[in-house]
């Protein structure tokens, strides 16, 4: 169930899950979207700065190429932003461009599997 801010009565049991709110100050390029001193801010609130050059420029490209004005553009950054590795882990990224080697499938032993599950109903 999500509960948006926006349709919040007050109540504490019907708070909203997460608040976020960002807004930008001024133009922020001619052709709309988020400039990079904006994804720089993005990435400060939702990385703790962490975010690559590489990603930086990706994101830009991918704002400009759909041509969205400012606010649809700020709202696709934080969406890729959040797809980045950066944002789901709290360490540096040090990319070596390296594939990763496929590891070996497990053989199968064969054996009947029993898992106990609980759910809760409350």
């Amino acid at each position: 169930i999500a509960r948006v801010a926006e349709s919040w009565d007050g109540e504490p049991d019907n708070a909203p899950l997460l608040v976020v709110n960002y807004s930008i100050d001024g133009d922020c390029t001619a052709t709309g979207g988020a400039n990079l001193d904006t994804i720089d801010n993005l990435a400060t609130l939702l990385t703790a700065g962490r975010l690559s050059n590489e990603n930086k420029d990706k994101i830009k490209k991918a704002i400009e190429n759909t041509g969205a004005d400012t606010q649809a553009g700020v709202r696709l950054a934080q969406q890729l932003i959040a797809t980045t590795p950066e944002f789901h882990t709290t360490n540096l990224l040090t990319p070596n461009g390296k594939s990763r080697q496929k590891q070996s499938t497990q053989p199968s032993s064969n054996n009947d599997y029993r898992a106990i599950v609980y759910v809760y109903l409350g």
